[in-house]
């Protein structure tokens, strides 16, 4: 992608570290070879003083490789270990794990007086993605970069084709969903408060390739800026610049259709940048792939010993030998041949560094014995409780993040359909594994109050979601229909056993034996 006439500073300074988490979480051959670019532009003054919107690229070079060669190694030996390397992805079983915990934990949706989001939640890309599987993708992005973007916009039709709601709902017109990574949303502008005044997305233009990818075809991308009235269009320059515009169109919402999902958030900061969850797993992952190349690069040798012949004379020659050549020594000169091999202490000392970097990585991702110093220095059996407060306090922030950025979400797609939604979402935030047992116990508690059938059944329903969350949304939410009904529902009391007489003083006697 060419450099955009309008690139906002923030992303020019972090788009060569967003690549390189988004690669040390994909691994794989992209890893191995990375297309990073990093490019300065500077502004161009005229003879008067003032300075114009040109940009010029001062510097760009290309990034071979992670794999960094040896001090005084040839090229041919680099290329030959880079084709033996190998990259053991850290990085992406703590994302996915921490993305899996999140959606486990079950999440309670509430559509309120706007059917479009029930339609929404059941489909949210108009590819299929429920909402859990639509805000799983978001949780990646986001714990990778740091955020990620979520638009949310109608599909495209004619103004003639739609002159009432009918029109609107016989053509499956409702709002729809598309994440966008930072490194898709080249400039934006914010207020004070972090309110977004327009931003610019880069996508793929799907007119060149609406014929399908032939063999001289490129890539080209379109630049679609939202603002809070509007949207333009723009082809990609010639010279990187912006070409002209080819679509525009109103933005009936009155604000820019955009949400942020983050995984954490800089203090302070009004631009819409959160912080990675591998901001620093990625680079000690680095470090692992450089070790475990060098560390197999040494193996590689130790296997190839060689023989060495002792010479009083101090000559050194090379031996053609073979099945009908043989060589001859003399035992009193120098000894007889022997082989030697590379030593071995050095393989030891890179294990050893090997696993302690990967003990790094698993107590940064609270997988291990913590964050702090207080896990480390602990004594096992408490470092363990430790690593599960950690852990879990890491996990109810991405939740809390999560259903701060989905509650926006709802009323956004409810924006588009001109209500304002009354419903709710909320994540569950418990990630103990003894809390289903306290969570019973004080249900049942709460139900030897004798609390009012509305407030028995919501707490009947959040503890049905949380032990069948592994079910489909439909069926679930079937599941959870019937059990509001049932607990809504008065109750007869329920008829006594036959043949039994209530005591005068109130307490129970067996029932009288019936007759044979």
């Amino acid at each position: 992608m060419s450099a955009h006439e309008s690139v906002h500073t923030t992303y020019e300074a972090l788009r060569w570290h967003w690549r390189f988490f988004e690669l040390s979480y994909l691994g794989g051959r992209e890893y191995l070879e990375p297309d990073i670019e990093q490019v300065s532009s500077a502004a161009v003054r005229t003879g008067t003083g003032e300075e114009t919107s040109e940009r010029l690229t001062v510097d760009r070079r290309a990034m071979k490789s992670f794999l960094f060669p040896h001090n005084r190694e040839e090229n041919y030996d680099y290329e030959q270990r880079r084709a033996r390397a190998f990259y053991r992805n850290l990085t992406r079983p703590i994302v996915d794990t921490y993305a899996a915990h999140v959606m486990g934990a079950g999440i309670d949706r509430d559509a309120g007086a706007t059917p479009a989001l029930d339609a929404f939640w059941l489909d949210a890309d108009l590819r299929g993605s429920t909402a859990d599987e639509f805000l799983r993708d978001g949780l990646v992005l986001a714990q990778v970069f740091g955020h990620a973007f979520c638009v949310v916009d109608m599909p495209r039709v004619a103004p003639a084709d739609v002159r009432s709601v009918a029109d609107k709902q016989a053509l499956g017109l409702r709002p729809y969903a598309t994440w966008f990574s930072p490194l898709s949303v080249v400039d934006w502008e914010t207020d004070r408060f972090g309110s977004l005044g327009w931003v610019r997305l880069v996508e793929r233009d799907w007119r060149e390739a609406r014929g399908g990818p032939g063999p001289q075809m490129k890539e080209k991308f379109v630049y679609r800026t939202w603002y809070a009235d509007r949207w333009t269009l723009a082809e990609e320059g010639k010279d990187g610049h912006e070409g002209e515009t080819v679509d525009e169109g109103p933005n009936p919402l009155g604000r820019v259709p955009v949400e942020v999902l983050y995984a954490g958030r800089r203090p302070g900061d009004v631009n819409p940048v959160g912080v990675s969850r591998i901001a620093d797993i990625a680079f000690l992952n680095r470090e692992v792939f450089n070790l475990d190349n060098m560390k197999q690069d040494l193996l590689y040798h130790q296997t190839f010993a060689f023989l060495t012949i002792p010479d009083p004379a101090g000559r050194v020659s090379r031996a053609d030998i073979g099945i009908h050549r043989a060589f001859g020594y003399d035992p009193a000169g120098g000894g007889p041949p022997s082989y030697v091999g590379p030593p071995t202490e050095y393989v030891t000392a890179i294990r050893e560094e090997i696993a302690d970097l990967v003990l790094q990585i698993r107590a940064l991702a609270g997988l291990s014995r913590g964050v702090g110093e207080q896990s480390i220095a602990a004594r096992s059996g408490d470092a363990l409780l430790v690593e599960t407060q950690d852990k879990t306090a890491m996990l109810r922030a991405l939740s809390h993040e999560a259903e701060d950025f989905e509650t926006r979400l709802a009323a956004l797609v409810a924006a588009w359909e001109g209500a304002e939604w009354t419903g709710h979402v909320r994540y569950g935030d418990d990630y103990q594994a003894s809390a289903l047992v306290e969570e019973l116990d004080v249900a049942l508690k709460y139900k030897d109050l004798g609390p009012p059938r509305e407030a028995s059944a919501e707490v009947l329903m959040l503890i049905t979601r949380r032990l069948l969350r592994h079910l489909p949304e439909r069926q679930l939410a079937a599941v959870l229909d019937a059990v509001k009904r049932e607990a809504a529902e008065p109750k007869e009391p329920a008829a006594p056993p036959p043949g039994f007489v209530p005591p005068p003083n109130g307490e129970a006697e067996e029932p009288a034996a019936m007759p044979e």
